[in-house]
């Protein structure tokens, strides 16, 4: 039988369940504070059974290695640059800075979107999955959201446009198949209105595979962790319990959210913290995307 309802997530030990809003928001704000001067990603997926995986691993085979997505990613480069892409107010832009504009118009690229805002992250953990969604074993997906968080103190960080007129990924990691595996914090040097209004960018890093892989929620690029204690995070993130001395150093935080919890909050999120979709997409495609349902009154 398929597991679902977030297992994989569960099994890593920092996964902790909230069972209210007033439990989300007390879990939520204690990541914030649990260890002094670490910075934290975050994003919000509307399934706990969601990977994190790049979309350009979702068109791929299974398991496609860092070869594989490597040379995917310079075929839609070049046949993007091709097409006529890539050029901003008469100057050729960086590699990077085309993968993010391509991201932006939903072309598979091997950046995953992240930002600065939890409550950002929290509404798209809220938002509802699509009736008839399957994970790709055809099992339905749960229908508990996950808000996740990322230590990310230790990444690297890059912007996606440098001094010289263009760079590649082979110019952040010595060459684009044999990175050295750390993962890269890439903000855009020309935002668009979405990514403003998301205070979104990207991280992005060698493709992670193999048995361990496979064992892990995190595909897009290697989490280092080892397996933690959901009880005693806890009790940290509540202080019911709260051990004295330095907390342990954290990877990463995974907050699975129950399908009632996700449909009140949604409303928390709107009244209180303007978070809605003209706010998230002040774009045509986002307009298209949810404001014409609503226009129509479906």
């Amino acid at each position: 039988m398929v597991r679902t309802d977030g297992w994989l997530w569960k099994a890593t030990g920092w996964c902790v369940t909230a069972t209210s809003e007033r439990d989300l928001m007390t879990l939520l704000g204690g990541i914030g504070v649990y260890s002094r001067g670490a910075q934290f990603a975050w994003r919000g997926m509307a399934s706990a059974d969601y990977h994190l995986s790049a979309s350009l691993q979702r068109r791929l085979p299974n398991n496609a290695s860092e070869e594989t997505v490597a040379a995917a990613e310079s075929a839609i480069l070049d046949h993007a640059r091709d097409w006529g892409l890539g050029m901003h107010e008469g100057r050729v832009l960086s590699d990077v800075q085309l993968l993010a504009d391509l991201q932006h118009f939903g072309a598979p690229t091997r950046l995953v979107d992240f930002t600065i805002n939890p409550m950002t992250a929290l509404w798209f953990a809220c938002q509802p999955v699509p009736d008839g969604s399957r994970n790709g074993r055809g099992t339905s997906l749960t229908a508990q959201g996950l808000l996740l968080a990322i230590n990310r103190s230790q990444y690297k960080e890059r912007s996606t446009e440098r001094d010289r007129p263009a760079f590649t990924w082979g110019d952040l990691e010595g060459s684009s198949i044999d990175w050295t595996g750390s993962p890269q914090v890439i903000q855009a040097s020309i935002p668009n209105a979405r990514l403003r209004a998301q205070e979104g960018y990207f991280i992005a890093g060698t493709t992670n595979t193999g048995l361990r892989a496979r064992m892990t929620p995190f595909r897009a690029f290697e989490v280092p962790f080892a397996t933690g204690d959901p009880e005693h995070l806890r009790n940290q993130l509540t202080e019911a319990h709260r051990r004295p001395g330095k907390p342990r150093n954290v990877p990463f935080i995974a907050i699975k959210i129950p399908k009632q919890v996700k449909e009140r909050m949604l409303q928390v999120l709107r009244a209180s913290y303007n978070r809605t979709a003209s706010v998230m997409f002040p774009d045509f495609d986002g307009f298209i995307r949810y404001g014409v349902d609503s226009a129509l009154g479906q």
